[in-house]
C-alpha cells in the first residue's frame, strides 16, 4: 500500500456533508473501511464500486493509518504528561 497518497482523499462540505471521500467519487473513507471490515477484498470493492480505483482504497486506508498514528502518539504523550 502506497502511504503518500496525497490529493486523493478530500473533505468538501459539498459532497456528503463535508465527509472524507476518494476525490473524484462520492465514496466515503467510511465505506471503504466498512466494507473491508465485513471481509469484501479490493477487488470485491472496485466491482461494486466502477469510479474507485485501487489508488483510492489504498489512500482511504493510509488516511485512517495516518489518524490512528496521530491519535495514538498524542494518547501517549497525554499519559506522560499526566503520570507525573
Amino acid at each position: 500500500m502506497a502511504i503518500h497518497q496525497k490529493g486523493l482523499i478530500i473533505c468538501n462540505p459539498e459532497i456528503l456533508h463535508g465527509k472524507p471521500v476518494v476525490k473524484g467519487t462520492r465514496i466515503s473513507v467510511a465505506l471503504i473501511l466498512q466494507n473491508i471490515a465485513s471481509g469484501m477484498t479490493k477487488e470485491d470493492i472496485l466491482r461494486g464500486y466502477p469510479t474507485l480505483t485501487t489508488e483510492g482504497i489504498d489512500a482511504a486506508l493510509a488516511k485512517k493509518l495516518n489518524y490512528l498514528q496521530t491519535k495514538s502518539e498524542h494518547e501517549n504523550t497525554s499519559r506522560r504528561k499526566c503520570s507525573y
